[in-house]
């Protein structure tokens, strides 16, 4: 049976226009809950969450330090209710946090159950912050005062978000690395399920572009963590990078690609173009994703200068002696697939996972 660790998952607001921030490090209940929490909270705070699997205080806190390094001293407060205080990590992620940010408010997040909150507030207490419940922690954030911030890092889009994922049958096998976007995300169940008996899996999708510096920083410093290797590799990067000219575009892929292929020399590498922005997509399905409402202009603007992109990535391919993967082309005449300008159904995905697999692992004997 497939082993799957649980999830990394991380949703940044870097709206600056909020007047506060928020940051819920989060167990998988609450951050599932992420999109009515934020209605909860309109209007007095912008809120970000993590989900970080919990197998150490010291991998807990290099891991979200690495997530929030360019967003921790903006958060006015840090809501932690990643797990509860019967581990035996509890008090000591607790502790970290207060650390991290010691300007922001720390606050112990309650559960609802008796027993279980009597041992947070002696956590919180013993630190010396506020134990709160979730929907307490709405009136702790409107009594904090308004600071003046600074937006902080190259960011291109007003919400960031990050998931991180390791999946394997057999931990010995050789280990594939997906790096892309939700597109790719969408494609990475039907490409494990292509790959599962002769390799293991390690996913990383973002918002990030290639445009942003803590794109390489990210990827590499979290698979650095978990002390993971590969041998094989696959780079899709486009859908988030539409605030930079085509010659901005082409240094920033060679750039990163470059970095990722010296900080990872032993996988072979692939690279794949960006799937098309359609104008017209005909599907009864629909998604709320916010990058998904454009006008019919847009689109066509949009899927212009990606079609210029992918140019790009053909010549950054062939410059750097990676092999290419042509999603662009694979998916142009499928817009009876799509359930929005940009993201597939269950069918697109399908295909387009079991193509890349059987594009990357081709010459399985150089792997």
């Amino acid at each position: 049976m497939a082993q799957r660790i649980p999830k990394l998952k991380y949703w940044c607001v870097h709206d600056m226009k909020t007047p506060k921030k928020l940051l819920f490090v989060a167990d998988r209940e609450l951050y599932d809950r992420q999109p009515e929490i934020e209605k909860e909270l309109s209007g007095v705070c912008a809120a970000s969450f993590a989900q970080i699997p919990v197998k150490t205080p010291e991998e807990f806190e290099k891991k979200l330090k690495l997530l929030c390094k360019e967003d921790g001293s903006e958060y006015d407060a840090v809501f932690f209710r990643a797990l509860k205080p019967d581990d035996g990590t509890y008090s000591e992620c607790l502790e970290s946090l207060v650390r991290m940010f010691p300007e922001s408010k720390v606050i112990a997040g309650l559960f609802g159950d008796e027993d279980t909150d009597k041992k947070v507030k002696k956590a919180a207490d013993i630190l010396g912050i506020d134990a709160a419940s979730e929907e307490k922690t709405k009136n702790v954030i409107a009594s904090l005062p308004e600071r003046e911030k600074d937006p902080s890092g190259d960011v291109s889009e007003a919400i960031g978000w990050i998931i991180y994922e390791q999946r394997s049958k057999d931990e010995d096998l050789p280990r594939i690395l997906l790096i892309g976007d939700s597109i790719v995300w969408g494609a990475h169940e039907a490409f494990f399920e292509a790959v599962k008996e002769n390799y293991s899996v390690t996913t990383f999708v973002s918002s990030m572009g290639v445009n942003e510096k803590r794109f390489f920083d990210t990827v590499s410093g979290l698979c650095g963590i978990d002390g993971l290797r590969f041998d094989a590799a696959f780079f899709n990067n486009g859908l988030h990078t539409h605030s930079q000219t085509v010659e901005e575009y082409a240094e920033n892929l060679k750039n990163t690609l470059k970095k990722l292929i010296e900080r990872f020399p032993e996988a072979k590498w692939m690279i794949g173009t960006s799937t098309k922005i359609s104008v017209n997509p005909n599907s009864p399905e629909t998604t709320d994703t916010p990058i998904t409402e454009l006008r019919r202009e847009e689109n066509e603007t949009k899927n212009a200068l990606m079609l210029a992109y992918n140019e790009e990535v053909k010549k950054a391919a062939s410059e750097l002696g990676v092999e290419l993967f042509d999603s662009y082309t694979l998916l142009e005449d499928k817009d009876s697939w799509k359930i929005d300008p940009y993201h597939y159904n269950g069918e697109g995905r399908k295909v387009l996972g079991e193509a890349l697999a059987k594009a990357l692992t081709a010459t399985k004997k150089n792997i």
